[in-house]
């Protein structure tokens, strides 16, 4: 990564960390389930606390985090990057399968377009 320094090199590795702590938790989330009971039950709680501080600290940067949930219906105009968009027909109905990483928004403009796998329904 790039050495920038002052304002926008600090705004641009917030953003950076802020979509690195998103994809960790999605992560965590997707392992819970395999743990036991009782280790599931302490990092639940864990993954919520971490996931509201995560909110916490974006909003305190001015920053909104969007998550596009499966099964959305995909809508070209979205700020985000479909990874796979080359394998489906232009007329192809579509949803996201997959949020790969995050939209960051700031107000009503996007910061940092989120990445994306999509699916026919």
């Amino acid at each position: 990564m790039d050495n920038i320094t002052g304002e926008e090199g600090f705004e641009r590795s917030a953003l950076s960390l802020v979509v690195e702590a998103w994809k960790f938790a999605r992560f965590f989330r997707d392992i819970m389930p395999k743990l036991g009971a009782e280790d599931h039950a302490r990092c639940e709680r864990r993954y919520s606390w971490f996931c509201r501080k995560l909110d916490e600290i974006a909003d305190d940067m001015g920053l909104r985090i969007i998550d596009i949930v499966s099964g959305t219906d995909y809508d070209p105009g979205m700020a985000v990057t479909p990874i796979n968009i080359d394998d489906f027909d232009a007329g192809d109905s579509l949803q996201v399968s997959t949020m790969i990483e995050p939209v960051i928004m700031t107000g009503d403009s996007v910061v940092r377009t989120g990445t994306v796998i999509l699916r026919r329904p």
